[in-house]
């Protein structure tokens, strides 16, 4: 399967979401925390997202040998 340069950049963009999420994570402590959560999902959401994106992407060629 051949990558777009959409992909690519979609690709990136999840791979720092998936960092943000990391570093959230390590910050959440026993309390006054709940906003992190939240933005933890949304996060998740968004990667959710983009690879629909990529899976969807009507350039991308898959090539057959």
């Amino acid at each position: 399967m051949y990558m777009t340069p959409q992909s690519i950049s979609l690709e990136t963009s999840i791979k720092v979401l998936k960092e943000t999420i990391t570093w959230f994570k390590k910050q959440i402590e026993p309390h006054d925390c709940g906003w992190m959560h939240t933005t933890i999902g949304g996060l998740n959401h968004r990667i959710k997202i983009l690879k629909k994106e990529i899976k969807n992407d009507p350039s991308k060629e898959t090539w057959s040998e």
